[in-house]
């Protein structure tokens, strides 16, 4: 084997993860290493190599010749979404004991990582009741949409029956995140798909209606109002939302959420259900956090053209607009310390049109070095007549089809010049 240590071991950056997403792995040519099915050098491996290639072939060498000794090493390596599954399914072969193991790996995982340990530990048979609880309290939190296993959840975690006994309140609220999920729909199995759904809903409801309010439990009813309102056969649950809703205490408690910047967006749902100003809440955050872009996206969706108009006008004066017209590169994706400017700047673009209209955000955007954000001024200029567009855009339009670097962009450039001309 040809292997030479390295300061910066992807298990020891793993290791020093605490909070946050997971840490990005080192790009370029993998560590020279050869493996020949030696669990000795795979576990060396494990500890010292600074590429993810080679880890993934130690993985599975320690998976078939290891023991319970490498038990910790794969648990740490599985916190990374690019090892959860390989270092789940070695894991399981080293205890001989699936359901623990992915049970294990669920525990340490979040985002893409825990979406495959969940749905891997939710198709173990004969399920441990300890697991089966886990699932039904923590099984949705943290990944990145609850709807890919809300159902899976809620049939291996037998959430009926654990709703028929003594409820805590980790488990109603975990009862509300597999609930909004069901009922929101998405790439899995949903409500329709979950014969249960309605019987488990009165419940939580029911029980709703004896506790104190939550973020977390007055979403789930708001979801729950939604989705029960297009059914005749849901009026009964429609109308205990409702009431839940209708509540003074539910009613102060998410005006007060309004208030508070860190919860602002998670409640804004369920105060527009309410019929709450969720958007004048928003409009008062921005002020201190002009470059937020989810502020942008949740107030760019009100079709008021006044409040539209207020926000384009805060977003010219707000913006760093000089240094996010840096001119036409590849880039994929904004970074940089303007990376939140520019996710900005491309969600309003995306919903420029006539009538609502700036020609300082759509210059700007033309010369944006990022791809999407050229792309969608190209896409708003199409859907606007050339008589709106303004000395600025049309100026920024020409450098654009002189200098973009990206063939396609170039020929809709071109194109759009053409109806200039033509016009």
């Amino acid at each position: 084997m040809r292997f030479q240590r390295r300061p910066r071991a992807i298990l020891e950056l793993i290791e020093g993860w605490s909070d946050g997403p997971p840490p990005r792995l080192p790009n370029g040519p993998p560590d020279p290493v050869e493996l020949d099915g030696d669990v000795e050098q795979a576990r060396r491996v494990l500890r010292e190599a600074t590429h993810p290639e080679p880890v993934k072939r130690a993985i599975a060498i320690v998976g078939r010749a290891g023991d319970e000794r490498d038990a910790e090493a794969l648990e740490t390596l599985a916190r990374h979404d690019e090892f959860s599954l390989v270092a789940g399914t070695a894991l399981a072969s080293v205890l001989g004991d699936p359901g623990t193991a992915w049970w294990r790996v669920c525990c340490v995982t979040t985002g893409w990582g825990k979406v495959e340990a969940v749905a891997r530990l939710t198709a173990q048979r004969d399920l441990h009741p300890d697991a089966r609880g886990w699932l039904l309290r923590h099984g949705c939190n943290d990944v990145v949409m609850p709807e890919y296993v809300a159902h899976a959840v809620a049939t291996a975690g037998r959430l009926e029956d654990a709703l028929d006994g003594l409820v805590d309140d980790a488990l109603l609220d975990g009862a509300c995140v597999i609930l909004s999920a069901l009922v929101n729909g998405g790439p899995a199995e949903d409500i329709d798909d979950y014969e249960p759904g309605p019987r488990v809903a009165t419940t939580v409801l029911d029980l709703l209606g004896e506790r104190a309010p939550t973020v977390v439990r007055m979403r789930a009813v708001a979801h729950l109002l939604t989705w029960a309102e297009d059914y005749e056969q849901h009026v009964a649950i429609a109308e205990r939302c409702g009431r839940l809703l209708a509540r003074e205490e539910s009613r102060r408690f998410i005006a007060t959420r309004l208030g508070r910047r860190d919860e602002v967006l998670r409640v804004w749902g369920v105060a527009e259900v309410m019929g709450l100003d969720a958007w004048e809440a928003g409009w008062r955050h921005l002020q201190t956090t002009p470059h937020d872009p989810r502020l942008y996206h949740h107030l760019g969706r009100s079709r008021r053209p006044d409040r539209r108009a207020r926000l384009i006008a805060f977003a010219e004066r707000a913006l760093p607009l000089e240094e996010l017209a840096s001119g036409p590169e590849e880039r994929p994706f904004p970074t940089g310390v303007h990376r939140n400017a520019a996710l900005t700047l491309d969600s309003l673009v995306q919903r420029m049109r006539t009538g609502q209209w700036s020609e300082a955000l759509v210059a700007t955007a033309l010369q944006s070095p990022v791809i999407s954000t050229r792309n969608g001024a190209l896409a708003a200029l199409a859907a606007a007549s050339p008589e709106d567009w303004g000395s600025p855009v049309l100026a920024a339009l020409r450098r654009l089809a002189a200098d973009e670097p990206a063939g396609d962009l170039r020929t809709q450039a071109e194109a759009q010049l053409a109806r200039l001309a033509g016009s």
